[in-house]
């Protein structure tokens, strides 16, 4: 499996997303969420990568691939 995750910041409010997709592209879930909080660029790659983690383990996926656009990751 592999997840895509993104993040930003807006108007104090942190904005993620996650698709998660498998080796044909086919999409098996995703999530999307605001987080009403204050934090750094870095911070929200975090939040959104938490999720994405949280989101392989409820569904059980052990090999996992995370990409993100973040290059302090």
């Amino acid at each position: 499996m592999k997840i895509n995750f993104d993040a930003f910041v807006h108007e104090k409010k942190v904005y993620y997303g996650l698709v998660a997709r498998d080796s044909e592209g086919f999409v098996h879930g995703g999530r999307m969420g605001v987080v009403d909080k204050e934090m750094n660029a870095e911070w929200t790659e975090m939040r959104a990568m938490e999720e994405s983690i949280m989101v392989a383990h409820s569904n059980n996926w052990t090999c996992l691939e995370l990409k993100s656009d973040c290059l302090a990751l």
